[in-house]
């Protein structure tokens, strides 16, 4: 379905792992949503390891964190006890930037999945704040879960 996005947390997976799953929904596309995309513990999944290993793969990487991290620098983002304001974030330009760009690649005829590293959606921004924009803009949700099963933006929802 052409208006349908995607998004998979990496879990820390062995990396051959995560390809299959992606490969199994179709996925050509990754787009990292994480702020940081560098990890200690689980350095096969550092911007420029996973990017390589996804083209070699046949699967398009872009870092996409500076549009949809979940730590923005923009302090008038954040509430006046410092926490992320989610409704400010997907309201800034940055963030409709992001999307607008998201919208092409969907145009395109790319199978997008938005990556960042929790296994859970329900526990990350990429659920809470990146595909809930792109779901209340009609877009269909599905979320690659770590046994290849999927959970719809209307599982999470409930």
């Amino acid at each position: 379905m052409a208006n349908t996005l995607l998004s998979i947390g990496h879990s820390q997976h062995p990396v051959d792992i995560f390809i299959d799953l992606l490969k199994s929904h179709g996925v050509n596309y990754i787009l990292d949503v994480r702020s940081t995309p560098y990890l200690q513990f689980a350095a096969d999944y550092n911007r420029e390891s996973i990017r390589l290993v996804l083209q070699g793969n046949g699967i398009e990487y872009a870092f996409m964190g500076n549009y949809f991290g979940a730590r923005p620098t923009d302090s008038s983002l954040y509430s006046p006890n410092g926490y992320l304001d989610f409704e400010k974030v997907a309201n800034s330009p940055k963030f409709k930037k992001g999307f607008d760009n998201v919208e092409k690649g969907v145009k395109q005829g790319y199978r997008i999945a938005f990556m960042c590293t929790e296994k859970d959606p329900i526990e990350c921004h990429r659920a809470i704040l990146v595909t809930n924009a792109f779901y209340k803009a009609g877009y269909s949700i599905e979320h690659i879960m770590q046994d290849n099963t999927i959970q719809t933006q209307e599982d999470i929802k409930e």
